[in-house]
């Protein structure tokens, strides 16, 4: 006689979450948002593009700053490095890049005159960048309405490390 398969299921449903799936993450399990972002993988490729190009910072190491929640943020672009090189925002955070002369933000994608060049063909950028030529003392401001990785540099100064990402999470 089949045994029912009932009894081998009890207790079962405690393991998962309130979507059906065991992450606990919201998502249904696919540990992507409804719109097929992956954070965490997001993160993990700003990191390891900032290690791999050797991008410098203060203190001799790059900084990292997770400002989701924040409306407005400011990163100082001034030579030899970006801060923070990393930096985690929501959908529709306004950045503001203090650029000053002769710097700039140009994402891996970029080409013609201002392509960021260097050792970037294993990487992939999802949000472009592209601040142009700046003047003395000039900012550039961007609002980025889409999750996923800006990975960028500064034309002029890649050589030296300067390097820098934007992870965009969703807002919800």
């Amino acid at each position: 006689m089949e045994q029912p398969l009932l009894p081998a299921l009890a207790g079962c449903a405690d393991l998962l979450d309130d979507n059906g799936d065991d992450d606990d993450n919201g998502d249904n399990g696919d540990d992507n948002g409804e719109d097929g972002f992956d954070f965490e993988d997001a993160e993990q490729r700003a990191e390891e593009f900032l290690e791999e190009q050797n991008a410098t910072g203060a203190d001799n190491g790059w900084k990292s700053e997770d400002l989701r929640g924040e409306q407005e943020v400011i990163i100082d672009a001034g030579f030899p490095y970006y801060d923070p090189a990393l930096l985690i925002v929501d959908e529709g955070t306004e950045i503001t890049w203090e650029v000053g002369t002769g710097h700039n933000v140009i994402t891996l994608d970029i080409e013609g005159d201002n392509a960021v060049g260097g050792d970037i063909a294993a990487y992939e950028t999802d949000i472009t960048l592209d601040s142009g030529s700046t003047e003395e003392n000039e900012v550039w401001e961007e609002t980025i309405d889409e999750t996923g990785v800006a990975l960028y540099g500064c034309t002029p100064h890649v050589d030296n490390g300067q390097w820098g990402a934007v992870v965009v999470d969703s807002s919800d």
